[in-house]
């Protein structure tokens, strides 16, 4: 169920304004039932906003840019001298 923001909204300034008039006189007890009212209403606006920011047919993908592949250069040998005779001999 989908409640609009704007009610949610004007619900919490009711329930701010009662619990002004609750911490005003002292009333600890409503004060405390206002501060966990208030507090449900934000935990409802914070389930429902994910929901409102991206919809599926709102959402696209950023395009990418072409990737342009280069060849690699050649790796350059160096040259070996040659080896007469048996390696291993010293």
């Amino acid at each position: 169920m989908e409640i609009p923001a704007a009610r949610v909204v004007d619900y919490m300034k009711r329930e701010l304004a009662s619990l002004e008039q609750a911490v005003q006189v002292s009333d600890d007890q409503t004060a405390r039932e206002k501060a966990k009212q208030l507090q449900l209403y934000c935990e409802l606006l914070q389930e429902e906003a994910p929901q409102q920011q991206i919809q599926p047919s709102q959402f696209q993908p950023a395009p990418q840019p072409p990737v342009q592949s280069q060849p690699a250069p050649a790796p350059q040998r160096a040259e070996v001298p040659k080896a007469e005779g048996n390696l291993l001999e010293f």
